[in-house]
């Protein structure tokens, strides 16, 4: 995309900062299908590729108003309990997670606003993910 001056004014400020938040997951997807994003140079094994989380704002939204959350492969090695099944307990659940990484702007993605994400505006890459069990933040690593 090519964005004029003033845009890219508007978006520096905010792209790269460091960011916690806390909402609902409202599912986990492997992007394993398709032809692959270019941000993993279009390959499609599970283990290669992006994870988008459906984070929303209020238990029982959809994807429609979702940010997403992004695990990427590199980082996913550091976070062994960081797994599909391991988020499972709170996928879809009404339960809290707090997601903490940096900011990012996607574009490619623009086209899916309003249907399957909420905004262009992404956490990606996810830097640490804690879950709300016992009535206390639990570190997803944590946990066994």
């Amino acid at each position: 995309m090519n964005w004029s001056a003033s845009q890219l004014a508007q978006i520096e400020p905010y792209e790269g900062t460091a960011v916690s938040v806390v909402g609902y997951l409202y599912k986990v997807k492997v992007e394993s299908g398709g032809s692959g994003e270019s941000t993993n140079c279009h390959n499609t094994q599970a283990s290669d590729v992006d994870w988008h989380m459906y984070l929303t704002s209020l238990a029982g939204q959809g994807e429609d108003t979702s940010i997403i959350v992004e695990t990427t492969p590199r980082v996913r090695e550091s976070h062994p309990n960081w797994t599909p099944q391991g988020l499972a307990p709170w996928s879809g659940t009404g339960v809290p997670v707090r997601i903490s990484g940096w900011l990012m702007l996607d574009p490619e993605h623009r086209n899916m606003v309003g249907k399957y994400r909420g905004t262009i505006w992404e956490i990606h890459p996810i830097t640490k993910i804690e879950v709300f069990k016992d009535s206390q933040w639990v570190d997803l690593d944590h946990l066994s």
